[in-house]
C-alpha cells in the first residue's frame, strides 16, 4: 500500500517538474521576442525623434553671382582651302600625302601639260613677231615725223605712218596678252597650296583624270584655330566681340579665358542656334580641328541661394536639406539643385531665403527630430 502511494507521489512531482520547465521555456521565448530590437542594437524611430541633436545651423541668404551659359563647341582651323584645277586632263604626279605639312606655294600635284606648253611656245613666237613689227612701225613713224617737219613728205604719208604704228602697237599688246593667257593655263597644270598648313584630304592619284572645279586637296591652317560655339537664341543676346568667355577642351586638359572674336548675325533656323567664334593661338598644334570644346559665357549678375555641399543629404535618387522650424524641429525638405560653385551648390527649389538649415546633419538625424542649435553662421 505504501509502495502505491510512493509511486503516485513520484508521478505528480514529475508532472509538476515538466510543467515548470515548459513554462520557463515559454517565458524565455517571450522575453526574447519582446527584447529582439535591443538585441540587434537598433534604436526605435520614436526614440530617434524624441532625442535632441546638437547641430550647427545657418541661414539661407541670397548671393549675387554672375549667371553662366555653358554651350558645346567645335574646333575649326583658322583657314581651310581646297586647291584644285581649271583643266581637264590626266594627273602626271602627286607629291604629297594626307598628314603632310606644306608651306604656301608648294606644288601638290601636276597635270599633263604638253599641249599647254606648245600653246605657250606659239604665243611667244607670235609676240616676238608682233614686237618686231611694232619696232619697225615705231621707227618709220619717227622718220616720217622728222621729214614732215622739213616738208619733205606729205600729210597723207605721215598719217599712214601713224596708223601703221598704232596697228603694230595693238598687235603687240594682243600678242602679249595671248602669252599671258597661255602662261596662266600652264600654271593651272600645277596644283599649289596658297597657305601653309596640313594636308587633311586628298582625292586624286597619279593617272587619274581630273576636271575643272575638282577639290583635289584640303589644306588646313592650324597654327591658329577657331572655337565655334553653338549658342541658343535665348543666350546670344548681349554677346558681342570682346565679351568674356572661358574655353575648356577636356581631351587635352586645356582651359583659357579668351574674349569673343565674332558673332555670326544669322542663326540656324532648325536648331535655333547662333555661331559664336573665338580665335585661339595654337602653338605646338595641340588643339586639333574636330575636337570637342565647351565654352562658358559670363552673363548678368543674379541672386541665388548657395548652401555648402555637405549640408545636402541623399536618399537614393533624391536630395534634401534639413531645415529647422520655430519649434526647433528638423524637417527634411526635398530640393532641386543646380550648378556647383566651389564647395557650395545652388538650390533652385525647395529652400526659401532666410530659412535656417542644418550644416553637416548627423547620420541618425531624421525628419521630426528635435535639435539644439550649437551656433549659426
Amino acid at each position: 500500500m505504501k509502495n502505491d502511494k510512493s509511486r503516485a507521489g513520484s508521478r505528480r512531482r514529475g508532472f509538476l517538474t515538466s510543467t515548470g520547465v515548459l513554462a520557463a521555456a515559454i517565458l524565455a521565448v517571450s522575453v526574447v521576442a519582446c527584447g529582439g530590437a535591443k538585441s540587434t542594437g537598433e534604436v526605435p524611430a520614436k526614440t530617434l525623434q524624441s532625442e535632441s541633436f546638437v547641430v550647427q545651423v545657418a541661414e539661407a541668404v541670397p548671393t549675387k553671382i554672375a549667371r553662366q551659359a555653358r554651350v558645346s563647341a567645335t574646333i575649326e582651323p583658322s583657314r581651310r582651302v581646297a586647291p584644285g584645277t581649271k583643266l581637264l586632263g590626266r594627273v602626271e604626279s602627286v607629291t604629297v600625302s594626307v598628314g603632310d605639312f606644306v608651306k604656301a606655294g608648294t606644288v601638290l600635284a601636276r597635270i599633263e601639260s604638253r599641249d599647254l606648253e606648245a600653246a605657250l611656245d606659239q604665243a611667244q613666237a607670235s609676240f616676238a613677231r608682233a614686237e618686231a613689227e611694232y619696232e619697225n612701225a615705231r621707227l618709220q613713224h619717227e622718220r616720217m615725223s622728222r621729214l614732215h617737219l622739213r616738208n619733205s613728205v606729205t600729210d597723207k604719208m605721215l598719217e599712214d605712218a601713224v596708223s601703221a604704228f598704232k596697228r603694230a602697237e595693238a598687235s603687240r599688246d594682243q600678242a602679249r596678252a595671248q602669252v599671258a593667257a597661255a602662261e596662266a593655263m600652264l600654271d593651272y597644270a600645277s596644283i599649289e597650296t596658297p597657305i601653309s598648313g596640313w594636308i587633311t584630304a586628298k582625292s586624286i592619284e597619279a593617272g587619274d583624270m581630273v576636271q575643272p572645279g575638282l577639290r583635289a586637296f584640303v589644306v588646313e591652317q592650324t597654327s591658329r584655330v577657331k572655337v565655334i560655339a553653338k549658342v541658343p537664341e535665348r543666350e546670344v543676346s548681349g554677346l558681342a566681340p570682346g565679351s568674356p568667355a572661358t574655353v575648356e577642351i577636356e581631351a587635352v586638359g586645356w582651359s583659357r579665358e579668351i574674349p569673343v572674336s565674332r558673332v555670326v548675325p544669322s542663326g540656324d533656323s532648325q536648331s535655333r542656334t547662333f555661331d559664336v567664334e573665338i580665335d585661339v593661338d595654337n602653338p605646338g598644334f595641340r588643339l586639333k580641328p574636330g575636337m570637342f570644346a565647351r565654352v562658358i559665357f559670363s552673363r548678368e549678375t543674379v541672386p541665388v541661394l548657395l548652401v555648402p555641399s555637405d549640408a545636402v543629404v541623399r536618399r537614393g535618387q533624391v536630395q534634401g536639406i534639413f531645415v529647422v522650424d520655430e519649434q526647433s524641429v528638423a524637417r527634411l525638405r526635398w530640393v532641386r539643385l543646380g550648378r556647383r560653385v566651389g564647395d557650395q551648390v545652388e538650390v533652385l527649389a525647395g529652400l526659401a531665403a532666410e530659412e535656417e538649415f542644418i550644416l553637416e546633419p548627423p547620420a541618425l538625424l531624421r525628419d521630426g527630430s528635435t535639435v539644439a542649435r550649437r551656433g549659426s553662421s
